[in-house]
């Protein structure tokens, strides 16, 4: 894009949407026919006007010597790149859904204490790195058991092999394995490729949609690159967004652990076929069973495919102590060069070796599955022919992660790393003592529970009572500092959730898809059995959400009793506010008992904001419930028949609301190219993937350098050497106001006169409360030079109310000190990178009580950053509540551009 020219505008507006995706047409305030692309291409770019100048006194319409611009991103998070040839739309849809507990993963990782970075190609990746990385694995192969135990055990081992009734599946499909493969090795062979397919779809579709932009911006995120070991925040250091701490090396680890899992449940059920008490759990360490008996039977039958199922379990210890020894820096030199070359070295030493892993694993799979596809029909009990592979294969993954997420409760919070280690080991090692004995143990059982209780108890203790010193800090972080752990827990329950809903409604179809005919298909008519771990998750899932509802419904219940009068924050012209509120005085909060209609409505907007605010407690009870609903489904088992009746139930409710979630996607990939739930991917794909390899590609890889490119376009060689010469002003809603502050990270040091021509309007964003309590190392009062956040209540009328009372309380000079301090040091705050040479902060932030989504970036006590907006709607609207969008037609924000612009 060239330059204005020299007579032309010399103040760039670049406006940049939210979470809303709000059309060019709409953040400009033109109609679509007079809207043009500038630079960029189907999935975003920079747009323009093409209107004549209207009248002055609309917000549409630019001051003079404005160059107003819209950048639009939403299609590089929303996007599903199109149906691939050979999968399909409603795959790919598929494939996007399962994705979501991936990108959860991504998050948590980010949640962690992340270092200072030292230096250029190096990254420091801090506690929990590694763990977290085999947390992510553990989330593939868990998919891995789910989608084999469709395949090999609800349809290979049960519809077609043990005579139950499945009158959903299709006559073709019987029809073929009644043909090419009657028994059932051959079947099961066959069948095992269908797990690696899903696998690799969800490969497919994530590297796809990750290839479709990164290709263009590797040239513009090189020249970002400063060099030199100078120590920086993480936002701000070298390579932050084009740095692989995931790629095809982790990729591939990812792919041979799913073919040695396969080969591995393949082998385990043909070693132990036939053998009396193998196929639960609790009793296959029974003394007298013949399970661990590996000579009982014919030696050829079990030397083979023993040996398989033993190379498959040994590549995957590789794996996981590959991906957990994964290091995330390079050898310190002085030397750039050097340095390059080292690390093109050792990538290059990464990917040989995953290469050879991934070779081996398809080799051992292939010589396990040729191994009992030759074995015939070698399951012999007639009627107890269930997939033994997947007997407790479910049950110790979940185990593990659970195991993973809870201690990661404690990464953040200072529990010592080898005490973690230690209580988690012995009480994941009683528990699975315990849930391996027999019904009758008796007292062994209790007094192995009671271990694995009393750890997990002392765990929990830990994580509370160890940073006794640090505990006002973690105040103002998410979940008082156990946000991975809370993330990841998050990340489980959506990856189960969705394992779930998969196995039991293909259950449900399977059973009730047509109705059985004959004598003999009634007499073979009966449940289908899936595995343990998602059967009795499933079981105790309604009564999670019956939970979660009922927090809920308690909470707004209280809250809709009465009207609260709210603080508000001070606005200067266009409408009044009614019933302004600076501060709780007198320690509580007024409500209101009689007002207008009008005004009711916009206390009744207020109020429904402030229940809307509660979101973060929500989150961390669901995540409690959901740790407690995978220790059910890992210890409880209940065999009574009120129960058994319940358990049908829940199944069968379960599979209908997995056959509807088919039919929405079904629906959206009929209709349109979005991925399903778009919000939740501009949320999730903000930070780039750093946990699990086939996460949802981040847009802000491409965001962040194209602000900062047109950034330095428009300022040009004298923006770059006089101050005021050129001026951009980023003007961002919600999230954009997220991606203008990492470009403005980027800006600096080596490009400081750039940024001290550069101003910031913000507006409806989440800065201080979400991503500066979520991420505190990214976007916390460290990085922004603002005030801590504490959490909110739940309970309270106003879920600030404590902040509020503390932000009236402390001196805002103090701050405001600090910010400059910082901004003459080497790595300043973003407060301190906007700091002009008269001392005034370039930052300006709009917010109102009755936006849902909208916070003070700073203080809810009046300071120079932050000030309020209308919270009625344009005039022609009487009764309108404007809550999230519309700040850019508000009196407020014409006048925050027009203060911008005489400072800059």
């Amino acid at each position: 894009m060239t330059n204005a020219a020299q007579d032309g505008p010399r103040i760039l507006e670049l406006r940049i949407h939210g979470i809303k995706n709000t059309p060019p047409s709409e953040m400009l305030g033109i109609p679509a026919a007079q809207l043009r692309l500038d630079q960029g291409d189907d999935e975003g770019g920079f747009w323009i006007s093409t209107a004549p100048p209207g009248d002055p006194a609309d917000p549409a319409t630019p001051p003079v010597g404005v160059r107003r611009e819209a950048y639009s991103w939403g299609a590089m998070a929303r996007s599903d790149g199109g149906a691939l040839f050979v999968i399909g739309q409603f795959f790919v849809q598929v494939a996007w859904l399962l994705l979501l507990p991936f990108g959860l993963c991504n998050t948590a990782y980010w949640a962690r204490e992340i270092p200072i970075q030292r230096g250029s190609n190096e990254w420091r990746a801090g506690r929990g790195a590694s763990s977290l990385r085999v947390f992510a694995l553990g989330l593939t192969l868990l998919y891995v058991c789910a989608l084999a135990s469709v395949s090999l055990d609800l349809v290979g081992s049960q519809c077609l092999g043990d005579g139950k009734s499945c009158p959903a599946l299709p006559n073709a499909l019987t029809t073929f394995f009644d043909s090419v493969a009657p028994e059932r090795g051959p079947r099961l062979a066959i069948l095992s490729l269908l797990p690696l397919a899903g696998v690799f779809v969800l490969f497919l579709v994530s590297h796809h949609a990750r290839m479709r932009y990164e290709a263009g911006i590797f040239e513009t995120v090189t020249a970002m690159r400063a060099g030199g070991g100078a120590r920086r925040r993480p936002l701000a250091s070298d390579g932050f967004w084009d740095q692989a701490r995931v790629g095809a090396p982790t990729e591939w680890l990812h792919l041979a652990a799913s073919f040695l899992l396969v080969a591995l449940l393949l082998g385990w059920d043909r070693v132990f076929a036939g053998s009396a008490g193998c196929g639960a759990l609790n009793t296959f360490f029974v003394p007298g069973n013949a399970c661990l008996d590996l000579a009982s039977g014919p030696l050829s039958a079990a030397l083979l495919p023993g040996i398989g199922m033993l190379a498959a379990a040994a590549g995957l210890i590789v794996v996981v102590v590959r991906i957990a020894a994964a290091a995330d820096t390079v050898p310190k030199t002085t030397d750039a060069a050097q340095r390059e070359r080292l690390a093109r070295r050792k990538q290059h030493t990464r990917e040989r070796f995953a290469g050879v892993l991934l070779a081996a694993a398809i080799v051992v799979f292939g010589f396990t599955a040729g191994v009992v596809a030759a074995a015939g029909d070698y399951h012999e009990t007639a009627g107890d022919r269930e997939f033994l592979g997947l007997v407790a294969a479910p049950s110790i993954l979940l185990g593990a992660l659970l195991a993973i997420a809870v201690s990661a409760l404690g990464w953040r919070r200072g529990v010592p790393r080898w005490l973690s280690i230690a209580v988690v080991t012995v009480s994941g090692s009683a528990l699975l003592v315990a849930v391996s004995q027999a019904d009758e143990g008796g007292i062994p059982r209790i007094v192995a529970f009671a271990v694995a209780g009393t750890a997990a108890l002392a765990l929990l203790l830990l994580i509370v009572f160890v940073p006794v010193a640090r505990r006002r800090t973690f105040r103002y972080q998410g979940w008082r500092g156990t946000g991975p752990g809370v993330l990841l827990l998050l990340s489980l329950g959506g990856a189960m959730i969705l394992s779930t809903l998969l196995v039991l409604g293909v259950e449900t179809w399977l059973e009730t898809g047509g109705k059985p005919s004959g004598a003999s298909a009634a007499a073979a008519l009966g449940r289908l059995t899936p595995p343990a771990a998602f059967r009795d998750f499933g079981v105790i899932l309604p009564l999670l959400a019956l939970l979660l509802l009922t927090l809920v419904a308690v909470m707004v219940f209280l809250r809709l009793v009465r009207v609260p009068q709210l603080t508000t924050p001070h606005t200067g012209g266009g409408r009044p506010l009614r019933y302004p509120l600076t501060d709780y005085k007198d320690g509580r909060v007024p409500f209101v008992s009689d007002a207008g209609k009008l005004s009711m409505k916009m206390l009744r907007a207020r109020r429904f904001a402030a229940m809307f605010h509660r979101g973060e407690p929500v989150l961390g009870f669901l995540a409690i419930l959901l740790a407690v609903g995978f220790v059910f489904a890992l210890t409880v088992h209940i065999d009574l028949a009120l129960w058994r009746s319940y358990q049908a139930l829940v199944v069968t409710v379960l599979g209908v609301i997995a056959v509807a979630a088919v039919v929405m996607v079904a629906g959206n990939a009929a209709t349109k190219k979005e991925r399903p739930l778009g919000v939740m991917w501009d949320l999730i794909c903000f930070l780039p993937r750093a946990g699990h390899p086939f996460g949802p590609p981040c847009y802000a890889e491409r965001v962040v350098p194209e602000l900062r490119q047109r950034t330095l376009a428009w300022l040009g060689p004298e923006g770059l050497t006089h101050r005021g010469e050129r001026t951009v002003i980023f003007s961002a809603h919600s999230l954009g106001g997220v991606l203008a502050v990492a470009c403005l990270f980027t800006l600096q040091p080596e490009t400081r006169v750039a940024v001290d021509n550069v101003g910031l309007l913000t507006y409806g964003t989440q800065l201080r409360v979400y991503f500066g309590r979520f991420w505190p190392e990214l976007f916390g009062p460290g990085a922004l030079g603002t005030r801590p956040q504490s959490a909110p209540s739940l309970w309270r009328a106003d879920p600030w109310y404590r902040q509020v009372i503390e932000d009236h309380r402390d001196d805002d000079d103090v701050v405001a000190a600090r910010a400059r301090t910082a901004s003459d040091a080497d790595d300043p705050t973003l407060r301190g990178l906007l700091t002009q040479p008269s001392g005034a902060v370039a930052w300006f932030n709009l917010w109102r009580r009755t936006d849902y989504l909208g916070f003070p970036d700073h203080s809810h006590k009046a300071n120079e950053i932050d000030s309020g907006a209308d919270e009625f709607g344009p005039a022609e609207y009487l009764v309108q509540v404007a809550t999230h969008p519309g700040y850019q037609s508000s009196a407020q924000y014409v006048a925050n551009l027009h203060r911008m612009i005489d400072l800059l």
